[in-house]
């Protein structure tokens, strides 16, 4: 007998919030991102787990992440991008070009497939570049997925890595542990919110209907830039904690979406997502050093 959809659903939900809450404990990167999507592939394709996630949800998580992005861009932001464009430009230009012959090269060496490799080498946001992978016709997902999250770790753990050793420069930096006081509440989100949501659902519709890539996350984006920069209203930032919700909205679709069996030649995919991830690093840290 099928499970009913709203139990396989609060299954579902238990999984996810279960990553999140391990994932935190043992502090991973993106805990609410990572632990859903890691324990919602364990559950489908190891417990095989009747787990169901609807795509709106991963919608709405998206235009959430829309909105926080859009609040990053300031008048005071604006001056300071306009004054550096051309290096910026530039510098994310040689990025790009970079990542495009990593994938060419890739493509090459190997039997996957250019656009797949491209998707899953630039670096976009682990969220933000499944999220363009699962609208994008013969793309191939599960590799795009296991590309991003490799680049992510090993960001995550080479970055800081060369920040603090003495080849670049760096020192130690105390007082760390607690470098921000997030001073978003859900209380700080009204009344403005009940303003801004539908504005960002409409950005989202019109976004989609003009057929934008990650609709659902550049329409609330660009809704939220223009009252930004043209408006004096208050645009409350979202609490820590919606955030992560808004991430375990995601992870937990993308988990569903992975399928490792379509993974193939693994030792392969592995060598290519951590030599593609190495090449990413050290063409930034070049890069930086131009700039």
């Amino acid at each position: 007998m099928v499970p009913h959809v709203v139990f396989r659903f609060f299954l579902s939900l238990a999984v996810s919030v279960l990553g999140g809450l391990l994932f935190t404990v043992i502090h991973t990167p993106i805990p609410w991102l990572l632990g859903p999507m890691i324990f919602m592939l364990l559950g489908s394709q190891a417990a095989k787990w009747p787990l169901t996630w609807p795509a709106s949800i991963r919608d709405y998580g998206i235009s959430i992440v829309g909105y926080s992005i859009g609040l990053t861009l300031t008048e005071e932001a604006l001056h300071g991008i306009l004054q550096q464009l051309p290096m910026m430009l530039l510098m994310t230009l040689l990025l790009i070009g970079l990542c495009v012959l990593t994938a060419y090269i890739g493509s090459k060496v190997t039997d996957f497939d250019f656009h797949s490799l491209l998707v899953g080498s630039i670096p976009g946001g682990l969220s933000q570049m499944v999220s363009l992978a699962e609208e994008m016709k013969s793309i191939n997902l599960t590799l795009v997925t296991f590309l991003q999250v490799t680049r992510l770790i090993m960001i995550v753990f080479c970055v800081p890595f060369l920040l603090f050793s003495p080849w670049v420069g760096g020192t130690a930096v105390r007082g760390l542990d607690h470098p921000f006081i997030d001073v978003a509440t859900w209380g700080s989100l009204f009344p403005e919110i009940l303003v801004y949501a539908p504005l960002c659902v409409a950005g989202a519709w019109v976004a989609r209907k003009l057929r934008f890539p990650t609709a659902f996350m550049l329409g609330p984006m660009i809704v939220m830039c223009v009252v930004q920069l043209s408006t004096t209203m208050h645009t409350p930032s979202l609490p820590t904690s919606l955030l992560n919700v808004s991430q375990l909205m995601i992870g937990s679709h993308v988990g569903l979406m992975l399928k490792p069996e379509q993974l193939q030649r693994k030792t392969q995919t592995v060598t290519l997502a951590v030599m593609s991830s190495v090449l990413l690093i050290v063409g930034a840290l070049g890069l930086s050093y131009l700039l």
